[in-house]
């Protein structure tokens, strides 16, 4: 991680000293996909405990704003909604609403809806026919408000599928790479797309899995991808 950052900022200074400078002062609307490959310690099944891994996608959208602060050097700060989801399927603390079976469940997948607060800084630098390259490191901190767990047996018996929890709590955090191009469209709007890079990610675990929740696990691996609708501040 260290090396990346190094090679970010080396990037930088050496662009910075042939760029061309264009003030940046804008909002927009961004919509994002992110790919992951987790694998958690199942510690439910006590003596045969292992490690299950699984993939999934999740989604996010949020409203930001981008203000440049030195030469071609930005700042962004923002807030949205973002849904992590795991596709693991892996046995949980099932709330048998109707019938108590005694049965053991598995989740087929789970979610987190999070409100996502983040900021981060970047890079810019015009291109020729209304184009400008972005590279970006943000940080973000999530907060969740709903938990879903979609188990493996259907609606067997009548229970309830997926599982609903409503608690709000520090759910995680990320450090992510993002870089990307955009285009003019006209005076006021721009659209733009971006390829993110994940590369830390910190989230909290469950007592419906029987661990501890003062405890946090990661991806293996990340990757994502996001469309952004630009709009300047800048009087024309």
């Amino acid at each position: 991680m260290k090396f990346i950052l190094i090679t970010i900022t080396l990037l930088t200074i050496k662009l910075s000293s042939f760029s061309q400078k264009k003030d940046i002062n804008e909002i927009a609307i961004t919509n994002s996909i992110i790919w992951n490959r987790t694998t958690i310690f199942n510690s439910y099944s006590g003596g045969r405990a292992k490690d299950l891994s699984g993939n999934a996608s999740s989604f996010g959208s949020n409203v930001n704003y981008t203000k440049s602060i030195y030469k071609s050097i930005f700042a962004k700060i923002g807030i949205g909604y973002f849904k992590q989801k795991f596709g693991i399927v892996r046995p949980f603390d099932f709330d048998e609403t109707i019938i108590s079976s005694g049965l053991l469940y598995s989740t087929k997948f789970y979610k987190y809806k999070n409100l996502n607060y983040f900021f981060g800084l970047g890079y810019s630098y015009s291109l020729p026919k209304n184009y400008n390259l972005r590279f970006n490191i943000n940080y973000n901190l999530y907060n969740s408000f709903q938990q879903e767990f979609k188990h493996t047996l259907n609606n067997h018996l009548g229970n309830i599928n997926p599982q609903i929890r409503k608690e709000n709590y520090y759910f995680g955090q990320s450090l992510n790479l993002s870089f990307g191009s955009n285009k003019s469209l006209n005076k006021s709007f721009s659209v733009g797309c971006e390829i993110l890079l994940p590369i830390y990610n910190r989230w909290k675990k469950d007592e419906i899995f029987r661990e501890n929740i003062n405890e946090f696990y990661g991806s293996d691996y990340s990757i994502g991808a996001s469309i952004n609708l630009i709009y300047s501040l800048n009087k024309k």
